[in-house]
């Protein structure tokens, strides 16, 4: 579900400044990943005072009873910069953001993101990550379709898994980082109650579908 987001006037300067500084990195082609951490330092900064969100309003507001709700802060073909907001320990099911870059920074209780690295299979065929049939119940394979709401067609990816990691909502706590390959492959959920994060997304889809 989206609803509009006001950001707080009086306290504007964290969140333009981090909105800033991910348009400078961003609108460039090579990211280096010395100007990346000092987004990531920027991002850490942020809480949910910086973007005047108030989350008994948001759900005081909510149409419909949606697990997720989205708030838009920031978009351009550079990147997005948005607000999730995972209802009563919603689950975000496993997807990726092919070739982009990512930020994740926790505003409001805890959530646990689980992410993957997609691997490379040797084969002969020329399709791509093609999983032998006998491999295709294990646990570190994701269904790409099913996720995606694909044309039924299964497509089963190999995946690399890491060690989960719980974000918590606060001043200068670390956010995660989502790169192009490594840990592209995530889930996120909410633990013990409501959580919101922010999003800062690039290059953003805006860029991906406009011709």
């Amino acid at each position: 579900m989206r609803v509009p987001l006001l950001v707080n006037r009086g306290m504007a300067s964290k969140i333009a400044q981090t909105t800033r500084k991910a348009f400078e990195i961003f609108s460039v082609e090579s990211v280096t990943k010395d100007k990346l951490q000092e987004l990531v330092q920027l991002t850490a900064q942020l809480t949910a005072r910086d973007i005047n969100l108030n989350l008994e309003q948001v759900r005081r507001e909510r149409v419909t009873r949606a697990p997720v709700s989205y708030m838009e802060i920031f978009v351009n073909k550079a990147l997005t910069v948005c607000v999730f907001v995972l209802w009563d320990d919603t689950k975000m099911p496993m997807h990726n953001h092919p070739d982009m870059h990512g930020i994740l920074k926790v505003l409001h209780g805890t959530v646990r993101v689980q992410s993957y690295t997609e691997a490379q299979l040797n084969n002969n065929s020329g399709e791509r990550n093609v999983v032998p049939e006998n491999c295709k119940k294990a646990s570190w394979l994701w269904n790409r379709d099913r996720t995606l709401g694909g044309d039924g067609k299964e497509e089963y990816v190999l995946a690399k898994k890491h060690e989960a990691i719980f974000l918590n909502a606060g001043e200068n706590e670390a956010p995660a980082i989502l790169y192009p390959i490594d840990g592209n492959i995530h889930e996120i959920q909410a633990v013990d109650g409501p959580a919101a994060f922010l999003d800062i997304l690039a290059p953003s889809y805006e860029a991906r579908f406009s011709y």
